[in-house]
């Protein structure tokens, strides 16, 4: 039967067989290592020694498709931009496409999970503006073109983001009218 062991997000140590992942419970004298199911209120349980695994007692948890179109939008949250509520639509279309029952998988089930993920791929927002530090994949557009073209040192800090296109256009223009749209101190 094939498992693999990995650190969960938290730094501890999680066993992965099948569709099922299992946290450590504890190491005995003889070196077998016990393992419950991660989800609350399951009696789920395996046991590992000599890179074999035993599954000990049987899951009471749902394993369904729905707790892998939840991994699949965390995943989508961690990498892409695109707003939660359209990677939650998504992802259930696609389920529902497949065939898959998603009943009770409600937006609000899921929401707090996907924004804490969500927020592992948002950069923190600044305090001060000595903070504002732009990382350099936030600094290109959605092609790969260089978004952010100037930041000036403090105490007035500002940053420009323009396309090719954008300053191509500007340059054409005899003269330019601005407003206080973007102003911020």
């Amino acid at each position: 039967m094939q498992f693999s062991i990995d650190d969960s997000r938290s730094g501890k140590k999680h066993l992965h067989v099948d569709r099922n992942e299992y946290a450590l419970r504890r190491i005995n004298k003889k070196g077998a290592i016990h393992w419950q199911c991660v989800r609350r209120g399951c009696s789920g349980s395996a046991s590992t020694f000599n890179n074999t695994v035993q599954l000990r007692v049987a899951h009471t948890c749902d394993v369904s498709g729905k707790r892998l179109i939840k991994e699949k939008m965390r995943r989508r949250c961690d990498s892409e931009s695109v707003p939660v509520p359209q990677i939650y639509e998504e992802e259930l279309c696609k389920a529902v496409a497949g065939g898959m029952n998603i009943s009770g998988m409600h937006f609000d089930s899921v929401k707090s999970s996907l924004y804490r993920q969500r927020n592992h791929y948002i950069p923190t927002l600044p305090i001060t503006l000595d903070d504002v530090n732009v990382p350099q994949e936030w600094q290109v557009d959605n092609v790969g073109n260089q978004f952010l073209r100037f930041t000036s040192p403090m105490p007035n800090k500002m940053l420009v983001f323009v396309t090719e296109r954008g300053l191509n256009e500007l340059a054409s223009c005899d003269h330019w009218n601005v407003d206080g749209t973007f102003k911020t101190a």
